[in-house]
């Protein structure tokens, strides 16, 4: 699948933090383009650079989504 490296000041989070922020092996879901990743879903695979300043992140493909939104409306059922 699709995986880009990007600058972590180019995306903002909706708490107004940077891609830094959000932690490797978390999710980032655009609505729109940004930091030159298409809209999608998007996993933040590890940081790179001396000061960790780039990220590479992976596109998730339609099967691996809806994969985890049923195990997540699973785990909802037993909660």
């Amino acid at each position: 699948m699709e995986s880009k490296t990007v600058n972590c000041f180019d995306i903002e989070l909706d708490s107004g933090e940077n891609l830094k922020d959000l932690g490797e092996g978390n999710y980032l879901e655009l609505d729109q383009s940004a930091g030159g990743l298409a809209p999608g879903i998007w996993l933040l695979l590890a940081y790179e650079g001396d000061f960790q300043e780039t990220a590479v992140m992976r596109r998730l493909s339609r099967e691996e989504i809806q994969a985890a939104r049923h195990c997540e409306a699973i785990a909802r059922i037993y909660e």
